[in-house]
């Protein structure tokens, strides 16, 4: 199930704001999830993936996508696309990570359910500040407590913070070296 939310905008947009939108995205997924029953076998990717746990690892359930349009500095439109896997029950071959659905993980849904669930909870992720949508995405993403592997870097790595533009920062346990992640193929979450 793929659904587009569209806004327009009349006033400035901070560019922290403007990548609130993102964590908007994801929250909004697992507020769904959660009202589903799923509460403590998904979890949240950076950076616009959620998770579930299957028998055989976290699987990808479903995915953030935004796009801004601009003119000159102004951000006129935003549009939030969220897709979610829901009556799937086979996945051909996927990249970098095995999927799921709803329906393979015993949850029953309609897609249409899932799309109100979605702008109802949009809704109320929209009328936040971006400070406090920031907070609840850096629970979810488990900011300082969450070990990442980094592709092609050695060292035990944490993820330590997110910075005004919605990068993950992430810092090497055994020397303190940080990096700034601004892509989710680079980082693998370790459980």
């Amino acid at each position: 199930m793929l659904v587009t939310f569209g806004l327009r905008h009349n006033q400035e947009r901070s560019v922290s704001d403007l990548a609130a939108d993102m964590a908007r995205g994801c929250l909004a997924a697992l507020n769904v999830l959660r009202s589903l029953g799923l509460t403590d076998r998904i979890r949240c990717k950076y950076p616009n993936d959620v998770q579930a746990r299957e028998q055989t690892g976290w699987c990808k359930l479903s995915g953030v996508l935004i796009e801004h349009d601009f003119m000159g500095s102004k951000c006129q439109t935003t549009v939030i696309g969220i897709g979610m896997n829901v009556l799937q029950k086979e996945f051909g071959e996927t990249i970098g990570q095995p999927a799921t659905s709803l329906r393979r993980l015993g949850v029953s849904a309609t897609p249409q359910t899932v799309v109100e669930g979605l702008r109802l909870s949009l809704e109320t992720l929209i009328g936040l500040p971006s400070e406090e949508v920031y907070e609840l995405w850096r629970s979810e993403l488990g900011i300082g407590t969450a070990m990442v592997e980094l592709l092609g870097s050695d060292g035990q790595w944490k993820a330590s913070d997110l910075d005004e533009n919605g990068r993950l920062v992430v810092v090497n346990i055994n020397d303190g070296t940080q990096r700034i992640i601004d892509d989710g193929d680079t980082l693998r979450y370790l459980d």
